[in-house]
């Protein structure tokens, strides 16, 4: 099988040119300053993998619950007169087998699995911001990435907590634009909104995965509006885990996207390395959280050719069954061997 190695590290404009416009959230340029960690994380990971001989192997602590955390955003937002704010009556509450869903006025909550995962926005508030300033007061990153982590450290406290050894760093930085073409058929772009992500390092080896992520939603004016974590607790069951070198990570990985994906070829658009938390689920069990390198592919073979797709190959000599982690289980491991 044919592998290109080489990251595409100049990371796509998602937004599309309309005849009137188009509204989208964008990727920003790799380079970008809060992108540093990013770009570091998957430099190092190509070459290093992990980087470490042995981790300590962690559980996922299982959430209090949906409703449990409904009533602790609720109440603690209920006096707040900013954008995100829970204040007056709740006027809908619903629930799916693992969503809760509350509306009150101009704002939404949904609360999902365990509790841990928990998202809440104030569109009205966006909309009446984008009306009155037309395009974004702040566009500076390390202003965007300090009121996002201000927001999380005065807003989120006693939600958002780190463990010993623990910190967040900014892993991405996405931009909501309204692209317009004017009568003479020139384009331009304004910018409406920011989304900030932070994740979570541990010992200094950073969460990959959907677990352990925090975004916070910047309207026009720059104010936070709308939140997304999945935020657990995380404790050492007093085991470790051997990591595998970067040689034999890479011969895992061909024989995954040659075996089990059937790619001639492939190359990679991210190759990142670390713990590996796959998001927050419904079920009791705690989550084994191990080694793992994220794949993001494009690859093709003679009959089709396959976007970017995100795989997270365990990169552990002894690798923990977790079923809710497909790549983990016996029946693909064989295939790595």
């Amino acid at each position: 099988m044919r592998i290109n190695r080489n990251i595409n590290v100049a990371l796509r404009r998602l937004s599309v040119v309309v005849p009137l416009l188009a509204i989208c959230f964008c990727v920003l340029e790799a380079d970008a300053q809060v992108f540093d960690t990013r770009k570091n994380l998957g430099e190092i990971s190509f070459g290093e993998g992990i980087g470490r001989r042995a981790i300590d192997i962690l559980e996922r602590r299982p959430g209090a619950g949906k409703r449990e955390a409904m009533d602790t955003i609720v109440s603690k937002f209920t006096d707040s007169n900013d954008a995100v704010t829970t204040r007056g009556e709740i006027e809908e509450t619903r629930q799916s087998r693992n969503k809760l869903f509350v509306r009150g006025k101009g704002w939404n909550l949904i609360v999902e699995d365990d509790g841990t995962h928990v998202t809440y926005a104030n569109e009205n508030y966006h909309i009446n911001a984008k009306e009155a300033y037309g395009e974004c007061l702040v566009n500076d990153e390390s202003q965007l990435e300090s009121i996002a982590r201000n927001f999380i450290l005065t807003n989120l406290d006693g939600i958002i907590e780190l463990g010993e050894n623990e910190r967040i760093v900014p892993f991405g930085l996405q931009v909501e634009q309204l692209r317009v073409r004017d009568d003479d058929g020139i384009i331009s772009d304004k910018n409406l909104g920011y989304a900030v992500t932070f994740t979570r390092v541990i010992d200094d080896i950073i969460v990959v995965g959907k677990g352990s992520k925090i975004t916070v939603y910047l309207s026009t004016d720059g104010s936070p509006y709308a939140f997304e974590y999945d935020w657990p607790e995380y404790y050492a069951i007093g085991e470790s885990q051997e990591v595998l070198g970067i040689t034999k990570v890479w011969e895992r990985v061909d024989r995954y996207t040659e075996n089990i994906l059937g790619l001639a070829s492939v190359s990679f658009e991210k190759f990142e390395c670390g713990y590996y938390d796959g998001g927050s689920d419904d079920m009791s069990d705690p989550q084994i959280i191990q080694s793992a390198c994220y794949l993001f592919i494009n690859g093709s073979d003679e009959y089709r050719y396959t976007l970017a797709i995100a795989h997270p190959i365990p990169v552990g000599s002894n690798v923990y069954n977790d079923e809710r982690w497909s790549q983990s289980t016996p029946e693909v491991l064989m295939f790595y061997e």
